[in-house]
């Protein structure tokens, strides 16, 4: 199984930097497939090197600002065609340990379970940017997390909402949330309760585009 990877980028130069360097520092990046899009960057040339230094292709490159999902949407694309797993890394996160693979190919061996999140309880660190408890899509309905019996590393398994925070989704299943406003997948998702992932960014992305997530 693949997985690739998509890094989104729009400025924020120092904080990619620092997702990168943590990834790299963690992870045998030959075991990944590595693309990049950029969402025109006042500095797009720089972050192009910058990405390129770690093994990051750039498939998707806005001239004109179009709005971080649009972004995603298109990278989404680009990496459905090369992998059945993918990863979404926006450039304001922190790799705190390796990526779980022992736990990935359990969770990837039970067709029921569409998505793993590279966090648990909390986005951030030290209990910051705590994790909804409420299923968004189902009327906001309590999640109750369970433990993932037989994994190889503690993880618990709900019915939950797709997040864009650090996660590894089928590929299939990613497009389709994308392509359908608010699609509810009738699958489970899977997290890990010792975060692989944080997020570490308060500087937003300056002159973004507001665009509504649908996942």
């Amino acid at each position: 199984m693949k997985i690739a990877v998509i890094l989104t980028t729009c400025g924020r130069y120092e904080y990619t930097e620092r997702t990168l360097s943590t990834f790299a520092a963690h992870n045998q990046l030959d075991r990944f497939v590595l693309l990049h899009g950029d969402d025109a960057s006042d500095d797009r040339l720089r972050m192009t090197q910058l990405v390129k230094s770690y093994g990051f292709k750039t498939v998707v490159q806005h001239q004109d600002r179009r709005g971080w999902l649009t972004l995603r949407r298109a990278l989404i694309l680009q990496a459905a065609r090369r992998a059945d797993w993918i990863l979404v890394l926006e450039n304001d996160i922190e790799s705190l340990r390796p990526f779980p693979w022992p736990l990935f190919e359990f969770v990837a061996a039970h067709p029921w379970i569409y998505c793993l999140r590279l966090y648990g309880r909390f986005k951030g660190l030290n209990e910051t940017y705590p994790c909804k408890t409420t299923h968004q899509w189902l009327n906001h309905s309590p999640v109750s997390w369970k433990a993932l019996k037989g994994s190889p590393e503690p993880a618990e398994v709900a019915r939950i909402h797709w997040s864009a925070q650090p996660c590894v989704t089928r590929a299939g299943e990613l497009v389709a949330l994308h392509e359908e406003y608010r699609r509810e997948m009738k699958l489970k998702i899977a997290r890990v309760t010792t975060n692989v992932m944080a997020h570490i960014g308060t500087e937003r992305t300056p002159d973004s585009i507001r665009e509504a997530d649908p996942c």
